[in-house]
């Protein structure tokens, strides 16, 4: 009978939500952390400056460099009849294909370009939690993703110091994910490559936590989070997302919240505009003009702080419901702001607060 059914699907619903057992009202990420890492740029040498400064700007500048080559292997082309410039095209083509492994190399990560970069940005690691806290299999969100991600890419360069990988177990224990699009992109796609990221698909993602056990780092906020960056307030788009919180829950994975101090004083841009924000989330790239200091790719100097959460644990459920989703984020929220809050502070930010959209 309807009666029946009305009352099966309403226990089924109380039942659930009593099996459901997660605190969302406690703080984990009550306090100021322990500081791991700090590099001072007051300590680098002139010489060390300028790699730091021209890594960074060919780096971030490659973006505009390889369509302005293709525009103009085109142009040659078809209007002077340049024919050997479809030889420039096929290496491109070619970058944009190759390799298709994700090995990890750490003599390209490890090495005095990535020393200067981040004594350059005074590139600092402040972490919640003890060495324990950490030696499980995790989901970390980072933010914010700004003009450019370089704290998460600065990351990957000291994670084996932070989260140092067990005994006999040669990849380091938390996988990268970027963009897919990255990994189309000739050269920048070497570069995430040798760093041992790979692209930030569903089948991706849940073969290195089913098949490798290992722990996964995701920018959560993505494309849509760039549009938010701002020099002037602190902006992360979290409120939507479902994805994230669906994957904790799923294999009952802890959530870490990561937040970058300084990731989005980095670069300035134009291009806010609701049709280049449709474009980009369209060819799942992000179509903006930045800049920094006079007006070119040379960024512009600040700190970035890099804290670290402590794990939020998470329940694995079997029939996840929009309920399980809004309580994690609600904690994850909470939590970010804490930490947000707390650390602020480092930066000189007392007056500044985190906007959640």
């Amino acid at each position: 009978s309807k009666s029946h059914i009305l009352h099966s699907s309403l226990s089924f619903c109380v039942r659930s939500m009593v099996e459901f057992e997660f605190d969302t009202d406690t703080l984990v990420n009550d306090s100021i952390g322990e500081i791991l890492i700090e590099d001072d740029c007051k300590k680098q040498s002139f010489f060390g400056k300028m790699v730091a400064i021209i890594t960074v700007s060919l780096l971030t500048g490659l973006f505009y460099l390889i369509g302005i080559l293709i525009v103009i292997s085109f142009i040659c082309i078809f209007y002077y009849q340049q024919y050997y410039w479809i030889i420039f095209l096929l290496f491109l083509l070619i970058l944009s294909i190759f390799p298709r492994n994700y090995k990890r190399y750490e003599f390209i990560i490890d090495n005095y370009i990535w020393t200067e970069v981040k004594k350059y940005f005074s590139f600092t690691v402040v972490r919640c939690g003890n060495d324990d806290d950490y030696r499980k299999q995790m989901l970390i969100g980072e933010f914010p993703h700004g003009i450019f991600p370089l704290g998460f890419l600065l990351s990957a360069t000291i994670v084996n110091k932070i989260f140092p990988p067990e005994e006999g177990f040669d990849l380091p224990p938390i996988e990268g994910f970027l963009a897919s699009i990255l990994f189309k992109t000739p050269i920048i796609k070497q570069i995430a490559h040798f760093f041992g990221s790979r692209p930030a698909t569903k089948k991706n993602i849940h073969h290195v936590i089913a098949e490798e056990k290992r722990s996964a780092a995701l920018v959560v906020g993505g494309i849509a989070e760039i549009f938010l960056s701002d020099i002037d307030e602190e902006r992360v788009y979290l409120k939507n997302r479902v994805g994230f919180f669906k994957l904790a829950l799923q294999y009952g994975l802890p959530v870490v919240p990561i937040y970058y101090f300084g990731n989005t004083q980095i670069y300035k841009f134009v291009g806010k505009s609701s049709i280049f924000e449709k474009l980009s989330r369209k060819f799942k790239t992000s179509l903006v003009f930045f800049y920094g200091k006079y007006f070119t790719t040379i960024p512009i100097q600040t700190k970035i702080i890099m804290v670290i959460g402590k794990p939020i644990d998470v329940p694995k459920v079997e029939k996840i419901e929009a309920h399980h989703i809004d309580a994690v984020k609600k904690k994850f929220i909470m939590e970010l702001e804490s930490l947000f809050d707390h650390h602020k502070s480092l930066m000189e930010w007392e007056n500044k607060k985190l906007h959640i959209h």
